[in-house]
């Protein structure tokens, strides 16, 4: 779902499988919604294969997106330690 997942998360999570198979990201404006298509790089995946790399594709999204939202809620304390550190006192 284009609402449950950023952008940015779908894209990240994608990322880390393009050493393994293909990752294709198109997005469903009927659905707002985002269709992943994991594709065999050489060799045809099998059943095992395919549950894994979607088992972890769906792990980074909840990742990646827990990363996303607490970067989101710690920014101001980020910023005023970043402030601090280089402040001239």
């Amino acid at each position: 779902s284009g609402t449950l997942y950023s952008k940015e998360v779908v894209f990240k999570a994608a990322y880390w499988l393009t050493k393994r198979c293909q990752v294709v990201i198109d997005w469903n404006e009927p659905l707002a919604a985002f269709e992943v298509s994991i594709l065999p790089r050489q060799d045809p995946f099998n059943e095992a294969d395919l549950a894994q790399l979607v088992e972890r594709f769906n792990a980074d999204l909840v990742d990646f997106t827990t990363r996303q939202l607490i970067a989101q809620e710690t920014k101001d304390i980020r910023a005023i330690l970043l402030a601090k550190a280089f402040a001239n006192e």
